[in-house]
């Protein structure tokens, strides 16, 4: 009996130390498994092209960000500091843009009676103030609704905790301030604000400027899934979502898709070819990820030229 109990205990050690021989073969598994996904290479919106002789590394940007986002993947410091050039969107710094901005609406001042202070209620205000502040609200609400509008706009993604001041094209720009690197604009600031502007009656100015402040988080939640694909990586979800934010078969949505895109991607294209014609340079070419994506994007308009695109990872 004494034997037989013995045996039942051995083996029931033996079962133990290989459940626990299991356990730890899984465990370990599991561990390797997921360092394996850590190191894996990551996407990254970075490509490089040549035009006439000259490098040109085209990286893709968004213009809101949080801390945590940084630091940014070396490929792009990488491919930055062998550039002796930035070009951007705009071509002037983001501390001349707002005196730009201001200089070019003074067309579109409107009389003391006009100024949306006096016409939009206490709500509707409040919200502006909270995303751009009072001071910015008192200074632009003189002119015409689409100034204010393209102000809410842009920093609707405060709601959500982004931070334009985390933004990569700014962060890009300080680096450049700082290394005394030479900057292109590949638009002006009036080229970006005609962008936004619309030329409706006073009445419907107000009830628009009402609806955005409105929907405001809705709108920015539509648009932060695009922000956290650029910031994880995720090349297949940030096309995903764009062709979810640009359905082209609606014709408004493609009318305006042309314009913020298409339209520009080839002005940009043709700038490239003029730029590096100019001098010896290579550059680092800095513009919303968007733009290297959909119909008519810029990677598919230089290939259509005969440049060749390699994307870098």
């Amino acid at each position: 009996m004494r034997q037989r109990t013995n045996q039942l205990i051995k083996n029931k050690m033996k079962k133990m130390k290989c459940a626990c021989i299991i356990g730890w073969i899984l465990a370990y598994s599991v561990t390797d498994s997921l360092n394996a996904q850590e190191q894996k290479v990551k996407d990254l919106f970075l490509w490089k092209t040549e035009i006439n002789g000259h490098d040109l590394y085209l990286a893709g940007s968004v213009h809101a960000g949080k801390a945590v986002n940084y630091p940014l993947p070396d490929k792009y410091i990488e491919a930055y500091k062998k550039a002796d050039v930035l070009m951007m969107e705009v071509e002037y710094n983001f501390s001349e843009i707002e005196s730009k901005i201001l200089e070019y609406l003074e067309g579109d001042r409107l009389t003391e009676d006009l100024y949306f202070r006096n016409h939009l209620d206490s709500a509707t205000q409040s919200k502006i103030k909270f995303l751009i502040g009072e001071d910015k609200f008192y200074k632009f609400d003189v002119y015409n609704g689409w100034a204010l509008n393209m102000l809410l706009a842009g920093q609707k993604l405060k709601l959500l905790g982004y931070d334009h001041n985390f933004a990569v094209d700014k962060y890009f720009m300080t680096l450049a301030e700082n290394d005394h690197k030479p900057v292109i604009g590949l638009d002006s600031v009036a080229d970006q604000i005609t962008l936004f502007k619309f030329d409706v009656p006073h009445p419907m100015q107000i009830k628009i400027l009402e609806r955005t402040a409105g929907n405001l988080k809705t709108m920015a939640e539509q648009e932060v899934g695009i922000i956290d694909a650029y910031y994880d990586a995720d090349y297949e979800m940030f096309d995903s979502i764009m062709h979810q934010i640009y359905d082209l078969e609606n014709p408004q949505i493609k009318q305006i898709y042309d314009k913020l895109f298409i339209a520009r991607n080839k002005k940009w294209v043709e700038a490239f070819e003029r730029i590096t014609k100019e001098g010896n340079h290579t550059y680092f070419v800095l513009v919303g990820n968007g733009h290297y994506f959909g119909q008519e994007n810029l990677l598919a308009l230089l290939e259509e030229k005969g440049y060749k695109v390699e994307r870098i990872k």
